[in-house]
């Protein structure tokens, strides 16, 4: 089983993360997604994937925030969406229309991602698109 969706950087984890991990083990989910929303969490998500084999980092932003990033911001985000550790890379794409936002742009930036090599070992990593 795969949790598709944690927020296991929250400071509620802070002081217990290993026995959540160990929780999430003794009910069979062998791997994680850690979901950042920014990008001091997309960071962190990244730490913990590092630190952890079963656990993998989604980056991004979330929607409501899509309009406040700057071009570094977003230029960041696809460094960050490069990494080894990360399955996904999001920005805005969780609402069709955030009122007052344009999150089309932020949404697009991610796309791209290099493709694995065949000899890459197995992992619960999602097919990406080829195109930006």
């Amino acid at each position: 089983m795969i949790d598709t969706h944690a927020h296991l950087d929250d400071r509620v984890f802070a002081n217990d993360l290993h026995g959540v991990l160990e929780r999430a083990a003794a009910a069979g989910v062998e791997n994680i997604v850690t979901v950042g929303t920014d990008l001091q969490s997309s960071r962190a998500a990244i730490a913990l994937a590092e630190n952890h084999r079963h656990i993998w980092a989604s980056v991004g932003v979330h929607p409501h925030d899509a309009s406040k990033l700057y071009p570094a911001d977003v230029e960041e985000l696809r460094d960050l969406a490069r990494h080894p550790r990360v399955a996904a890379g999001w920005g805005g794409a969780s609402t069709p229309r955030a009122p007052g936002r344009d999150s089309a742009g932020a949404t697009r930036c991610l796309g791209r991602h290099p493709r694995r090599t065949s000899s890459s070992r197995r992992s619960p990593r999602p097919r990406r698109s080829a195109h930006t």
